[in-house]
């Protein structure tokens, strides 16, 4: 099916730097609430296009796929395109998203400059999904040009240009003849058997989101505490903790930084090890720079120190 969305104005939009902070997935990739959730913060920030309610099921298999001409009126630019199931009341699921960067659009092994002021054909194509939005529900696209924290920013303000009659949203549906009650047939999901173990200390995960009023400068605080366990046929008892930090504002992105805290603890009999690894990461319009430090223990005693700066060109991002 085809899902036409368009109008027959210019539309110039710039997103702030904070686009997917409250909606998109958070950096980690651990236990903690690591799906996105509701869109709609995110989509006051972003440019949104949206189909009436939907007088029947619309099912979405595979990869959708967004044709636009654009311009970008700085020489580096990111764009991010979401769909969103949109409730009867108000709340947005993101049903699927892509992010480029325009100078890969033709080559990512090859990254080119972007024309500035020159229209672009762009084609970006969203993750494969299954999904059905129920009758009454409509389909948001959304666009922006900033997607923290999944997407590092780009060096300066991105103002996207775009013709919405250049547009074409194309989403795939499930094909004729395909049995739609296959599911209902699948066998039941294997999986190995669980190590042994006993656990000493329950563990914890939390997402905080911390902005100030005053500048707009939003930080998000991660936990993820992975708890304190036994390992009953080797004895081994571990524990991890890892937090992490993520500050930006919404207007400056070379302000945009990351930081890490891991704490690794392995322990048996009379034995006791500990890691304390320290990470940060920021950038200027040139370059990223990466810093870190690892500290090891043996009981109280502090055994082994490293640290690590580097600074890696930006090259095309």
């Amino acid at each position: 099916d085809d899902a036409t969305m368009c109008g027959e104005r210019v539309i110039h939009h710039r997103s702030p730097q904070t686009c997917g902070l409250d909606g998109g997935e958070y950096s980690a990739i651990w236990l903690g609430p690591d799906w996105p959730g509701d869109q709609r913060a995110d989509d006051a920030r972003a440019l949104v296009f949206e189909t009436e309610p939907l007088r029947q099921p619309l099912d979405i298999l595979c990869a959708a796929r967004l044709e636009l001409a654009s311009a970008f009126v700085q020489p580096f630019a990111l764009l991010a395109v979401r769909l969103v199931d949109v409730h009867p009341d108000g709340a947005a699921t993101r049903i699927t998203h892509d992010v480029l960067n325009v100078r890969h659009r033709d080559d990512p092994a090859n990254p080119s400059a972007v024309p500035v002021g020159e229209p672009l054909p762009l084609t970006l194509s969203f993750d494969d999904v299954g999904y059905r939005i129920p009758a009454g529900h409509r389909l948001r696209l959304s666009l922006s040009t900033a997607y923290w924290p999944l997407i590092w920013p780009s060096p300066a303000l991105v103002t996207l240009s775009l013709d919405p009659a250049t547009m074409r949203l194309v989403v795939p549906g499930i094909p004729a003849g395909v049995d739609r009650t296959i599911a209902d047939h699948l066998p039941p999901p294997q999986s190995a058997p669980e190590h042994p173990t006993r656990i000493i200390r329950e563990g914890a995960h939390k997402r905080m989101l911390e902005v100030d009023q005053a500048t707009g400068a939003a930080t998000i605080h991660i936990l993820d505490d992975f708890g304190r366990e036994e390992n009953l046929e080797t004895g081994i008892i571990v524990e991890e903790i890892a937090r992490e930090t993520q500050v930006i504002q919404p207007d400056d992105p070379l302000c945009a930084s990351m930081s890490a805290h891991w704490t690794q603890v392995r322990t048996r009999g009379d034995w006791h090890t500990r890691t304390e690894a320290h990470a940060r990461m920021t950038a200027d319009r040139h370059a990223f720079t990466i810093e870190a430090q690892v500290d090891a223990y043996e009981g109280t005693e502090k055994i082994h120190t490293k640290t690590w700066r580097e600074t890696v060109p930006r090259d095309h991002v």
